[in-house]
């Protein structure tokens, strides 16, 4: 967690547990902790989206080959189908997020947290550059790659619910 967060995190419960009667001002800053909360889980959501967008457009194979899964001389297996679709996901995805979430949007959370398991299918990772930081043994890179994708999903349904959460005022 980013330190800044993490101190209004800390800041926020610290006001909610401590102080039992309470007064306009302390109500008022922990509504302005709450809501700076918030805004940083927006912003990382934002960033994300950015880089999950950048990612499609370097693996630009992945929705370009449709053309050849869809061929006519081909036979159109289930395979095919999926794949296909599951391309054209690829791209709409990270585009859908970054328009929802810059908007400020909770249904661009969804795109968010559904791109990196259809990242999975094409062997990607949803941050640029990552899969330059680890080995190219296929059988290691496939566990990795699986694993950080499996990260990512968490890390944005972890946001989404972090923007939704309320600290509330007990009196």
């Amino acid at each position: 967690m980013h330190p800044e967060a993490a101190a209004h995190c800390y800041n926020a419960e610290r006001l909610l547990l401590t102080q039992s009667s309470r007064s306009p001002n302390s109500i008022k800053k922990l509504e302005e902790a709450n809501s700076r909360m918030k805004q940083t889980a927006w912003r990382i959501a934002q960033v994300l989206a950015a880089l999950q967008l950048f990612k499609a457009i370097e693996l630009h194979g992945v929705y370009t080959n449709l053309r050849s899964w869809l061929s006519t001389d081909q036979v159109m297996s289930l395979l095919n189908w999926a794949l296909s679709f599951a391309g054209i996901l690829f791209v709409l995805l990270p585009i859908a997020a970054v328009i929802g979430l810059f908007r400020y949007r909770r249904w661009g959370f969804i795109p968010l947290i559904v791109f990196p398991l259809i990242a999975i299918v094409f062997g990607a990772i949803p941050i640029p550059f990552v899969s330059y930081l680890y080995s190219s043994d296929v059988q290691f890179m496939g566990k990795v790659t699986v694993g950080i994708n499996v990260i990512f999903s968490g890390i944005g349904l972890a946001l989404f619910w972090y923007s939704r959460s309320k600290t509330e005022v007990v009196e």
